[in-house]
């Protein structure tokens, strides 16, 4: 997920697109787990801003305890509501 995402959104270099294959990689929950985890955090997510892939992003560090680099200030916000950690 986080690697399209970046794919898809940053114009990165190809070689570099390459490269994040060697990135760590963890879980992507199932559909069922997410909509779990919104319903779970209604409040928190409810309102901010934040998309179906961003959802899956932060349970995927939730589940995994993995930290989460945005920039991205719903995600931030959501991250702390959640008790995701920030790199």
């Amino acid at each position: 997920m986080v690697v399209g995402e970046l794919l898809l959104g940053s114009g990165l270099p190809p070689r570099f697109a390459a490269d994040l294959l060697a990135l760590p990689r963890v879980p992507s929950p199932t559909s069922l787990e997410t909509r779990t985890f919104i319903e779970h955090h209604a409040k928190s997510l409810r309102g901010s801003g934040i998309g179906w892939a961003d959802a899956q992003i932060i349970l995927a560090a939730h589940k995994s305890g993995a930290r989460i680099h945005t920039s991205d200030d719903g995600v931030r916000r959501v991250c702390g509501a959640t008790g995701v950690a920030l790199a």
